[in-house]
Parts: C-alpha cells; structure tokens; sequence
C-alpha cells in the first residue's frame, strides 16, 4: 500500500512517514503543495499513484478542501481514502471537506497510535472497494452462456441473510483466479442439516429466525480480507478463504461448531437434537483458474457426503 503526504512541513512529512513505518506502512511519498501532490497522482493516468493520501488542509498554494475536491475529480481517485489533517476546532473547513470527498479526518496533533489505527481502517476499507469492484468487472466478462461461474450467479446481498449472495460469492472466485501469484485457496460449504423438517415442525418464521442467527454467527466469523463469506442458497453458505487445506479444515471445523453451539432445538431432526451443519472443503494447493472453477461444486459434494454420513461433521475433498 502506497500512502501519500501532503503538507508543506518537511518535519511534519517525516515524522508521519516514520509513524506509518511503524505500523508497517514502508511505501510512503510526500508533497510540499497542492501542485505538487496533483503532479505526482496524475503523471500516470493508466493507474493511481497512491492508495490514500493523508492531506493538510493548510497548503500553500491552496486550501484542502479545494486540493480534496480536485482529487476527486479525477476518476482515478474517486474512491482512494482522503484523510484530512485539521487544526481542533476547525469544524467549518472540516465540513466543507467531507462535502469535498474527504473519506475521514484528524485533528492535529495526533498520536501515532491514532494515525496508525485510522490508516488501517481505510485501507482495509479499500481493499474491499478494490476487491469488490474487480469482481464485478471481472464478473460482467464472465457472465455469458456457458461459463463456469454461471452456478453462483444470483444476487450481491442475500435478502433474507443480510450476508453477500451468489454474486459477491462468484466477483470472490473470479478475483482468486485471476490472480498470478497461485496462493492457496480454499472454498468451505455449510448446509444446514434437515431444514425441511425444521421448517414443517415450526413454519417459515421460526425457519426464517433460525437461518438469521446463523448467518449472523457465520458473519461474525468474517475478519479476514482475503476470505468471504457468502450465503449461496437457503441454509446453504459458502466460504472462500485464501489457506491451505489444513487451515481450511480448522476453519470448517469451527464453522460446524458455530452451528452447534447456538443450540438451537431441533427435537425432529434425524440428526441431532439441535440445529447443525454439514461442511464440505475443497483446497488447492495452487489457486489456479481451472482449480478455483472446480472448488465450489467439489466443496459441495464434500457437503452432502458429510450430510449422508449423518450430518453435524466435516468432509473435506480429495485435491486432484
């Protein structure tokens, strides 16, 4: 991740560069101006110079929110994280900065610990903007008769869970298969075990209750930004997550346990007395595109194989 500095102060650059260095921020650049600071973002006009920009409102050749309000016309910038530096009390100028694009502010002077924890908000922010809107792209391209994501077409947020759909689950797998590096890449799938006779014994409103705890427990599991978890089908949830098989496998386990320990009851299910989950998992060990196009219906199998053997338990697929 690139940051940029913008304020006149050599001092104030440095001290905030090392504050960011310490925080594993390396790739820092600074600008003295406003000229300055839109010379360096537009001198490629392919790609953006930066991944956020930590901006003084005090410049001096122009004021904040007009250097603010220039970034963001540039289409490049229209979603890279601005984060204003402002003096206490400056509420006016700080107004007319978020009318501006600005994406968050602070007063000065702040504490390094501060700095560091807003500069990790925003670009984890990012990320997901960034990863969301390559899928999506991605996704358009893909989307034709044929392809080998047509499976998980379907809708960005899932209506009923609140969590992201089948869409966001295939912009997920086009984003990992397009990668160059080959990292590992798994894909975890949760079916809710016996939910018709749950929703025959207690109707689609207790159905509807059961399913949203459980997505709501499965989401809270979701920290990392390399993974995603999806809802794909009722009571079906997919979970793609950049780990080896092992790890995948720890996960899945958790996620089974999740399920389980909601003790939510379930006094017909031929499986247990409690709401549970059958998992499936399927790894590559390198995230090719042909292996990522085979991850969700091998994850799948893995999935009902655990749900024939009885349910409440983790199948995890050969890696061919």
């Amino acid at each position: 991740m690139r940051v940029m500095i913008v304020a006149e102060s050599r001092e104030f650059r440095e001290a905030t560069r090392a504050a960011l260095a310490t925080a594993g921020f390396d790739d820092v650049i600074g600008a003295a101006s406003s000229r300055d600071a839109l010379e360096l973002l537009t001198a490629d006009r392919t790609r953006p110079a930066v991944d956020a920009v930590l901006l003084d409102m005090r410049l001096p050749d122009a004021d904040g929110v007009e250097t603010c309000a220039t970034i963001r016309l540039q289409s490049l910038y229209r979603d890279t994280p601005v984060v204003v530096l402002a003096e206490p009390g400056d509420t006016r100028s700080l107004s007319q900065a978020f009318v501006a694009g600005a994406s968050d502010y602070l007063f000065k002077p702040f504490h390094d610990i501060e700095l560091q924890a807003r500069m990790r908000s925003i670009l984890r922010h990012k990320v997901q903007i960034d990863r969301r809107r390559d899928g999506e792209r991605e996704l358009q391209r893909l989307r034709r008769p044929g392809s080998i994501w047509r499976q998980a077409e379907g809708p960005v947020v899932d209506a009923e869970s609140g969590l992201p759909g089948r869409a966001a689950l295939t912009g997920s797998l086009t984003w990992h298969a397009g990668r160059e590096d080959g990292a590992p890449l798994a894909v975890i799938v949760a079916q809710i075990d016996a939910l018709t006779s749950y929703r025959h014994l207690h109707g689609a409103p207790a159905t509807s209750d059961m399913l949203k705890r459980v997505s709501s427990t499965l989401g809270a599991m979701n920290a990392r930004l390399d993974s995603l978890i999806a809802a794909f089908e009722t009571g079906g949830y997919a979970i793609v997550r950049a780990c080896a098989g092992g790890d995948a496998r720890s996960f899945a386990e958790e996620v089974r346990a999740r399920v389980e320990a909601l003790a939510i009851p379930h006094l017909e299910s031929a499986f247990h007395d409690c709401v549970s989950a059958s998992v499936g998992v399927a790894a590559g060990a390198r995230a090719t595109r042909e292996r990522v196009a085979q991850l969700l219906p091998d994850a799948i199998c893995a999935a009902e194989q655990a749900a024939a053997e009885g349910g409440n338990r983790v199948v995890v697929a050969e890696d061919p």
